[in-house]
């Protein structure tokens, strides 16, 4: 049971990244550039409505000691209804934003999928509860059965009808097969409702998280808008599909830490227990696991991309590496929203969120009428620049310490070092096709991994329930006492 729970812990968040990145490759192997760019255009939207969905209310659902009878609906009805108005306003907008970037199919795409929000709200919102209740296995095992079934659809989708219209099916499919397994998972079913005290609480405490993220939003897709705005959806197109590989790599990595550290760090607000030692696994993990990948994808990305896709997306494999570096430092930058969550210091996350977009925006700006390449490389230092911010609000605004972090850390860097040095010295060494780097680069990064647990680099090595938490060199975090006055 607890090699299953392992599996699904890591593999469940990871599923949907891998799902996308299966979509994503699947889709540059039968669509040109520019039909590519309109489809990437149309998520970089639709993702602003699943902003909406996982950021606020249902960090509220999670942190929130309050009876359940009332929150759970309440937050349900406000998810819900944020999601329509989302919807509304994007399904208005689509015929003027297809105007603008010169893509009559963006219109249709963006249409069908805002009438799909409010479903996609439910979903969050059962994720939600499911997380609040500590019930991660079978959340995760949701999430690994929907984006595998509807990867499959997807990519089936692309064989038989080779165009954005199979990629808009794909969407909708993932979205109804969501839908219908967490209705049947979640242990308390959808039922509306609304308190005002309740709503007027939940508003106070998701409005800086909403702002946080959508700060961090015009961050992350900036590029998208500014370059298929400046030149074409081919540009676009190009940006997107490199970044999709970068971060969907990281991804597999920071999404399952980032779900586990809201609903550990929430469960630890509730019951009044300390963050130190859940904040250091989480942060040696990602340091270690999300370091890897990137050096796999920094190694292996020339003839991923040679091999397996058209040559009109070669030039992609130039900004790979960059991005994928970029992508692992804003991922320690998200830690600051389930660490300020937890908290109740959600003004923190927001101003962060507004020095890192600012960062982003004047970088895009700078750099992107040199060239995509350019813009790549300013990125990835606006990414290092932005988690040093994040790591130093962390340790000014709260009691989290960085001592105990120092010497795994470093142990990690010593392990990933030898990684990449030995990878780097086998592909030079030998002549293989990408499945052959690939099997390589996977065999060595066991080892690797087995060597960092051996010389303790990954404290509490296999990724907890509970308990397993619990670093064995630290002392016990009590939980808070109530002591009873004297009668």
């Amino acid at each position: 049971m607890a090699a299953l729970s392992l599996g699904l812990t890591v593999m469940g968040p990871a599923s949907q990244q891998i799902a996308s990145l299966v979509i994503a490759l699947a889709a540059a192997a039968v669509l040109s550039v520019a039909d590519f760019g309109t489809y990437a255009l149309a998520i970089v939207f639709v993702e602003a409505g699943i902003l909406l969905i996982y950021t606020g209310f249902h960090h509220f659902i999670t942190v929130e000691d309050d009876d359940e009878s009332v929150l759970l609906p309440t937050c349900l009805c406000l998810m819900v209804s944020i999601s329509a108005v989302f919807g509304l306003v994007l399904f208005c907008l689509a015929p003027f934003l297809a105007v603008w970037f010169e893509s009559p199919e963006l219109s249709l795409l963006l249409q069908v999928l805002s009438i799909l929000q409010p479903a996609a709200a439910v979903i969050g919102w059962c994720s939600a509860v499911l997380l609040r209740k500590g019930a991660t296995t079978t959340y995760f095992a949701g999430l690994l059965f929907s984006n595998g079934a509807s990867v499959l659809i997807g990519v089936l989708g692309l064989l038989v009808w080779p165009s954005v219209f199979a990629l808009l099916a794909y969407r909708v499919v993932r979205i109804c097969i969501g839908l219908a397994v967490f209705l049947w998972a979640v242990p308390v079913k959808p039922k509306f409702g609304f308190n005002r005290s309740l709503a007027r609480r939940a508003f106070a405490f998701a409005r800086s998280l909403y702002a946080a993220r959508f700060l961090g939003y015009f961050g992350n897709f900036g590029a998208d808008l500014v370059l298929a705005a400046m030149f074409t959806t081919a540009e676009s197109g190009l940006y997107r599909f490199a970044n999709r590989l970068a971060s969907a790599s990281v991804d597999v990595v920071a999404l399952p830490i980032r779900t586990l550290a809201q609903s550990r760090f929430g469960q630890a607000a509730r019951e009044g227990a300390g963050l130190q030692v859940r904040f250091e696994v989480f942060v040696t993990y990602l340091a270690f696991f999300g370091g890897g990948a990137v050096a796999i994808v920094n190694l292996l990305a020339e003839i991923a991309v040679a091999d397996l896709f058209r040559p009109e997306y070669l030039p992609a494999a130039a900004l790979v590496g960059y991005l994928a570096c970029r992508s692992i430092l804003m991922a320690f930058g998200d830690l600051t929203e389930p660490v300020f969550a937890a908290l109740k210091k959600t003004k923190i996350s927001l101003c962060y969120s507004l020095i890192s977009t600012f960062l982003t925006l004047t970088v895009i700006t700078l750099s992107a009428p040199y060239g995509v390449g350019s813009m790549a490389v300013a990125l990835a230092v606006g990414g290092l620049v932005s988690a040093v911010v994040a790591v130093g609000l962390i340790f000014r605004h709260t009691d989290l310490k960085i001592r105990p972090l120092l010497v795994p850390l470093f142990k990690i860097v010593v392990a990933l070092s030898g990684f990449a040095f030995a990878l780097g010295g086998i592909l030079d060494s030998v002549d293989l096709d990408f499945v052959g780097q690939l099997i390589v680069a996977i065999c060595l990064a066991l080892f690797t991994t087995l060597f960092a647990a051996l010389i303790g680099a990954l404290p509490g090595f296999g990724l907890p329930r509970g308990t397993s938490f619990k670093n064995p060199s630290l002392p016990d975090v009590p939980r808070r006492v109530v002591r009873q006055r004297p009668m």
